[in-house]
């Protein structure tokens, strides 16, 4: 069962940039959008935004140093981890519209036997949508 709808973001600091549409613009010119480096992310940002320049971290620490530098205008990468961010880092925003939206599941191995404990995982996951506990912990972690 999907529990959870992820997606790839960009988080900023810049005042001028307010929506993802900002970056690569003609007004602001071309920017750099840190990314981590061997992460499906960057295939997702050269779709979305041609127009920028990808620069690629090591890490999310990697990422935070160069914002602070000011050697990339945003990051990008999935709005679960973002959202942590914004709340640690007050200076920072996530811009509104996302690159990607993915649903994220339980992996569960194939084959009939095992279908009862598929049956069980999806009950237990469909028990906390309906109960509230889902929700709640979304909020508690303050994820979008």
């Amino acid at each position: 069962s999907r529990y959870y709808l992820d997606g790839t973001a960009l988080i900023t600091k810049l005042p001028l940039i307010a929506d993802v549409s900002d970056l690569g613009s003609p007004v602001l010119g071309s920017q750099h959008v840190g990314v981590l480096n061997h992460s499906s992310t960057i295939d997702i940002v050269r779709s979305r935004l041609p127009g920028v320049q990808l620069v690629g971290v090591n890490s999310y620490q990697d990422a935070l140093e160069q914002l602070e530098a000011g050697t990339i205008a945003a990051f990008a990468a999935d709005v679960s981890i973002l959202s942590g961010w914004e709340q640690e880092y007050p200076q920072y925003r996530n811009l509104p519209t996302l690159l990607s939206a993915e649903a994220l599941a339980i992996a569960l191995p194939r084959g009939l036997q095992y279908q009862d404990l598929r049956e069980n995982v999806n009950n237990i996951v469909e028990g906390w949508a309906e109960n509230g506990w889902l929700q709640e912990r979304m909020e508690y972690w303050g994820l979008p």
